[in-house]
C-alpha cells in the first residue's frame, strides 16, 4: 500500500525542492507515513507574511552541515494561491483545500493524473473515516461536521 504512493511523494518533493537539487528525486524510502499532529489551521510565524520557510543546519562558523537538503516548513493557512499553475502550487492548494473538493467535479488545476491519484487516495481516506463515524454513531456530532455531507 505504501509503495503505490511513492510516485505521489516523488512528484511532491520534485515540485517543492526543484531549486535544491541538481537532478530530480527518482526514488524514496518512506520510513514513517503517519503523523498524528495536525497543523493546517495553525500560524506559527504570525509576524511573517510568507508561507514557505527554509532552514539549513549550520555550525558556529556559519558552515552548512550538508550541501543539500533543508528543513521546509509550509504554513498552509497563509498560502493564497488562487490559481494553481505550478506543480508546487497544485500540491499546496490540494493540501490546503482538498477536504472541500468534490472528487466527481474537480477543478481544472486538479486534472493532472498525479493530482487525480492524490485526490483518489484522499477520498478513500475520507470515506473510511465517514464509515467509521457512522459505525460509532458520531457522524451527526458537531465535532464531525466536515464529514457529514460526504458521499461515499
Amino acid at each position: 500500500m505504501i509503495a503505490d504512493r511513492r510516485d505521489l511523494l516523488i512528484h511532491f518533493l520534485n515540485a517543492m525542492l526543484v531549486e535544491d537539487f541538481a537532478a530530480p528525486v527518482a526514488e524514496v524510502d518512506i520510513l514513517n507515513p503517519y503523523n498524528e499532529r495536525e497543523t493546517l489551521d495553525q500560524t506559527l510565524f504570525a509576524e511573517r507574511p510568507e508561507y514557505a520557510h527554509r532552514y539549513c543546519l549550520r555550525d558556529d562558523q556559519g558552515r552548512r552541515l550538508v550541501d543539500h537538503g533543508a528543513i521546509r516548513l509550509l504554513e498552509l493557512s497563509k498560502f493564497q494561491g488562487a490559481r494553481a499553475e505550478t506543480d508546487a502550487e497544485r500540491w499546496l492548494k490540494l493540501l490546503k483545500d482538498g477536504e472541500q473538493l468534490d472528487p466527481r467535479h474537480l477543478p481544472e488545476w486538479m486534472q493532472h493524473p498525479i493530482m487525480r491519484q492524490a485526490m483518489s487516495i484522499l477520498n478513500r481516506a475520507r470515506c473510511g473515516m465517514r464509515r467509521l463515524l457512522d459505525w460509532l454513531g458520531r457522524a451527526s456530532s458537531d465535532n464531525c461536521r466536515s464529514w457529514r455531507g460526504l458521499k461515499c
